[in-house]
């Protein structure tokens, strides 16, 4: 549902800022404390979703990615994301944040599209584009401006 949308994707913008400043407290602790810590993340999202499925709605929508993402979280904890995408999409977070509320817009109300994979395969391919192509821009336009 797009009018939901706006808020389950920009509530995160925070929940990132606050996660960059207590970074080494929250590594910290899931590493001394990982069994139980990925046990009780899985059952977390496995749990979030109940509401999400039986009732719907933004709140429970919220919590749902929520027990998504604190799930991907901790398996990063013991995984490393070394792979060419995962440096890209890190260099291009800010831009892939900007970027795919103006895709999604676009798409959705240009062609009637069902969520499925096929669409999250779209929007993710468009807004990385986008995302890269706003990124050589920026860098272009800082380039001209602070030139010596």
């Amino acid at each position: 549902d797009i009018d939901s949308f706006w808020y389950e994707s920009s509530y995160l913008f925070p929940l990132g800022m606050l996660f960059g400043k207590y970074k080494n407290r929250i590594f910290s602790f899931l590493n001394r404390n990982y069994l139980v810590t990925i046990m009780f993340s899985i059952l977390f999202f496995l749990s979030s979703y109940i509401p999400y499925y039986l009732f719907g709605g933004i709140a429970a929508e919220i919590l749902y990615i929520f027990g998504f993402l604190q799930l991907i979280l901790c398996i990063c904890v013991k995984t490393r994301g070394t792979s060419k995408l995962t440096q890209l999409m890190g260099i291009l977070s800010i831009d892939i944040y900007f970027s795919h509320g103006i895709i999604i817009q676009s798409i959705i109300s240009s062609i009637k599209i069902d969520q499925s994979v096929f669409s999250f395969v779209i929007f993710f391919i468009s807004s990385i584009t986008l995302a890269y192509l706003l990124n050589k821009l920026v860098n272009i336009a800082f380039k001209f401006v602070f030139r010596k």
